[in-house]
């Protein structure tokens, strides 16, 4: 759902509102954190931490990954000329495994 968010927001920055496509993909990657804090809070984790604690680490992750997907995003669009969905897809890819374990291991991890 936070995937389906954030390219969903990116290909319409860019295809409708003519937003670059980094700036865009930078945007779809907020969009796609807020779907996600929810739904990785309650359902895929399940954690009992109180929502300020978890909300921080959130936040922190959220931070670094920003940062990554920016970084291999505008290296693989503008640096290699790589169309701009096929960058986000790999992008993407090289970040979900990443990005889970760090929500796994810290950001929701169970008390």
């Amino acid at each position: 759902v936070a995937t389906a968010c954030h390219y969903a927001f990116t290909i319409f920055s860019v295809e409708v509102l003519g937003v670059p496509p980094v700036a865009a993909s930078a945007g779809g990657f907020v969009v796609g954190a807020i779907a996600k804090y929810y739904l990785n809070y309650t359902y895929a984790f399940r954690s009992n931490l109180r929502h300020s604690h978890a909300m921080l680490r959130y936040v922190l992750s959220l931070a670094l990954l920003f940062v990554l997907n920016a970084a291999i995003f505008a290296f693989l669009q503008e640096g290699m000329g790589v169309y701009y969905i096929v960058a986000q897809v790999i992008t993407t890819a090289l970040l979900i495994l990443p990005g889970y374990l760090l929500s796994r291991r810290w950001v929701f991890r169970r008390c």
